[in-house]
């Protein structure tokens, strides 16, 4: 007797197939973008069967649900040059705004299936660990550099303020899992992981704006281990100390963040927080000359290459920062997207704070506002992928809740 084929069956299956590219994309997204770019492509093929399949979120009209409007309207943002593209050329960035709608797909996914959200955060957390614990070996030399004819480890651009961002969340989220672990083990598995973070943070990635992330990250994280138990608090503070001060990393990042603000003030602008200054003014003045929408997807290249690169010859794209390149591309009007997308944040990790999926919500709102000051988190696979994953659990929160509420009634 042959088995027919039922909606429930495909979605069974689909579920599974997400199971395992979903493993696959959480481990493999911190490290080479090629095999993350693998495990992101079987990962949007299961988001593009949830959009099309009968689940029982399905059921709630997603243009109803602010998380996902939020998530809608700042990942179309690149769009807009559709309609008001600014200085050519054109075509690069309809690259970026397919990539929007591709990783759309995968938020879409993960709000669908709002009971998987516990399984892809502790996924993430353990593929970030794995790709620090690699680079922690390759740093004490004990594996090659990928680029060095390895096949394991870790490219050396990606060693840099994105990863150490990624650092900063897992470490804030695992001191929320030693929180409320229920067994010694997985305690001791978690607090592991932090040690390996921490550990990769301030002796291998040489990221400011990461270390940046992390002091305002400690509160989260002293708060979480005080609640379990103050020695816990302690301890981490004393670890933390222990490895900023035996760390040549950090103080050399910190030494030429002092010497590039000497040399700025002194007129000197071709080193990395000159050039960001020089990027911020003309962001600023592309915002100034059209406050409300700023000058058009393209329009911070093209007025770079006119006023900019005379003082630094490099063809940036972007001005190093999320709230300048809102502003400068898009106005006031993209920016009261960028708040809005921040304010759904902030009050669905507030709402949901005692669940894994809330508190994952919160570490990213703070990594995201942290960043955004000297990283434009809206352009890039690394980051989209990352916004879009944390939309789709923003929003499959939200779900859950209304699903709970109506099987009570």
């Amino acid at each position: 007797m042959t088995k027919s084929l039922t909606t429930e069956k495909l979605d069974s299956f689909g579920a599974t197939l997400f199971s395992v590219s979903g493993l696959l994309w959480c481990l493999l997204f911190p490290i080479a973008k090629a095999p993350s770019n693998i495990a992101a492509v079987l990962v949007t093929l299961m988001a593009l069967f949830a959009l099309v399949s009968i689940t029982k979120a399905s059921s709630v009209n997603p243009l109803r649900e602010k998380n996902t409007i939020a998530a809608l309207l700042l990942m179309l943002l690149p769009a807009i040059w559709f309609l008001h593209p600014g200085p050519g050329p054109y075509g690069a960035y309809l690259k970026d705004t397919l990539f929007g709608l591709y990783m759309l797909a995968m938020a879409f996914w993960t709000r669908n299936h709002p009971d998987l959200l516990p399984k892809a955060v502790y996924l993430l957390l353990a593929g970030t660990v794995f790709s620090a614990s690699i680079s922690l070996m390759q740093h004490f030399s004990l594996i090659p550099q990928k680029d060095a004819g390895s096949s394991l480890g870790l490219h050396n651009g990606t060693l840099t303020g994105a990863f150490s961002l990624l650092l900063v969340f897992t470490a804030g989220l695992l001191t929320f899992v030693i929180r409320y672990s229920q067994t010694i083990f997985s305690r001791a598995l978690a607090g592991v992981g932090l040690l390996i973070c921490i550990a990769d943070l301030f002796l291998v990635v040489p990221g400011r704006t990461g270390y940046l992330a992390f002091l305002v990250m400690s509160g989260f994280m002293l708060y979480n281990l005080s609640k379990l138990s103050r020695v816990f608090a302690v301890i981490l503070v004393l670890i933390v100390t222990a490895f900023v001060l035996n760390s040549s990393v950090f103080k050399q990042r910190i030494a030429a963040g002092k010497s590039d603000l000497q040399l700025y003030s002194g007129g000197t602008v071709t080193t990395s927080m000159g050039a960001r200054f020089e990027m911020w003014k003309v962001s600023w003045r592309n915002f100034t000359e059209t406050p409300l929408i700023g000058s058009g997807t393209n329009g911070f290249s093209p007025r770079w290459m006119r006023e900019g690169y005379s003082k630094i010859p490099y063809a940036f794209n972007n001005p190093h920062s999320t709230y300048f390149h809102l502003l400068g591309n898009y106005g006031i009007s993209g920016f009261a997207v960028l708040v809005f997308f921040l304010w759904r944040l902030a009050v669905t990790a507030w709402r949901f704070r005692e669940t894994l999926a809330g508190a994952a919500t919160g570490a990213f709102l703070i990594v995201f506002v942290v960043g955004g000051l000297t990283n434009t988190m809206l352009t890039g696979d690394f980051y989209l992928a990352w916004l879009a994953l944390i939309a789709g659990m923003a929003s499959g929160l939200k779900i859950k809740e209304i699903h709970e509420v109506t099987s009570k009634d």
